[in-house]
């Protein structure tokens, strides 16, 4: 095909698919090229696509035959729907289904929804989030049972990212997080902790591993996560439902956040900590990362006297996580 007219390359064709009168956006496609046999094959590929079926809105001419508006085309097996006729209405049904997710399991829906950040409600009077277009999805944010918390909570449980996040730096309650459609249990998020005497809200960080030495350690949320996808379908919700935005209802959440790595995907996260041996030291992170990670004596001697709870190895994992940060922030600028 290198000589041929009418050969072209990605951005010609999606070019030519942006400038139709399309009933939606154009699927993404690729075109790539292959040599066989010393020829030229082109192939292009159209990536799945959600917003079916696509039509034209205004007549068109093709190979001296008329294509009228809302035409459907299709291709099953080996058969295209013929130029002067539609698709039939089962396989419209079948499109339609797809755009509307209606052919995915609960637990695709629901991912799907939860993306749909500005279409869901906070009732604050339930503590429940409510998807405004069909209320059998909700989400239930509720008290852990008391004997439950009892066993679990001695005055206040104390995590390394709560360092500096606010004026008490210990959890004091546990929230369950359940996401329901009807009456049903679809799927149960981490606990949400409520910190500083109710100032901070924050879904439970995950320990990360750079190494397997314990002082190699450090918290961090995974974005492509069900948890989240709760925080963030959260925190929009809260700010479309309530007088004052999230950061200024709970000011200790972004204190928090800054000692927790934010991940884009699990794959990134395991990129990173896959790096490191099983004997990696704080001395090999601090070469690897060129900055200080080790605390000194009187940054720990600080935090012991704020809260004896806290040491050395609190320090370190928050050290750690603002350098894992910093090199990621980086890396996607670069990108």
């Amino acid at each position: 095909m290198s000589k041929d007219s009418n050969k072209k390359n990605t951005q010609q064709v999606a070019d030519l698919l942006a400038h139709q009168q399309l009933s939606g956006d154009p699927p993404k496609i690729k075109v790539e090229t292959f040599e066989i046999n010393g020829k030229e094959v082109d192939v292009l590929t159209v990536f799945n696509y959600l917003n079916v079926p696509l039509f034209l809105y205004s007549k068109r001419s093709y190979q001296g035959k008329e294509i009228q508006p809302g035409q459907v085309f299709t291709r099953v097996s080996d058969t295209n729907t013929p130029t002067n006729e539609t698709a039939s209405d089962s396989v419209l049904e079948m499109l339609f289904k797809k755009r509307f997710r209606l052919d995915q399991t609960i637990y695709e829906r629901y991912r799907y929804v939860m993306e749909q950040l500005d279409d869901w409600t906070y009732v604050d009077e339930e503590s429940k989030l409510l998807y405004n277009f069909d209320p059998n999805f909700y989400i239930e944010i509720k008290p852990l049972d008391s004997e439950e918390e009892a066993s679990r909570i001695h005055d206040g449980d104390y995590y390394g990212w709560l360092v500096k996040s606010g004026l008490e730096w210990n959890i004091r309650n546990y929230n369950v997080v359940t996401a329901m459609y009807g009456q049903h249990k679809i799927l149960d998020f981490s606990y949400l902790f409520n910190f500083d005497r109710g100032r901070g809200l924050i879904i439970a960080p995950k320990l990360g591993h750079l190494g397997r030495n314990k002082d190699c350690t450090y918290h961090y949320l995974v974005k492509d996560s069900p948890d989240w996808k709760f925080m963030s379908l959260f925190i929009v919700a809260w700010n479309n439902s309530m007088s004052e935005e999230f950061n200024s209802s709970y000011y200790s959440t972004p204190p928090a956040l800054d000692n927790i790595v934010i991940y884009e995907s699990e794959n990134e996260r395991e990129e990173v900590e896959e790096r490191y041996g099983y004997d990696t030291t704080v001395e090999d992170l601090e070469d690897d990362f060129n900055s200080n990670i080790e605390p000194t004596d009187c940054e720990i001697a600080e935090i012991k006297q704020k809260n004896s709870e806290y040491g050395r190895l609190s320090l370190v994992q928050n050290n750690i996580a603002r350098v894992v940060s910093n090199r990621l922030h980086n890396n996607r600028l670069r990108n």
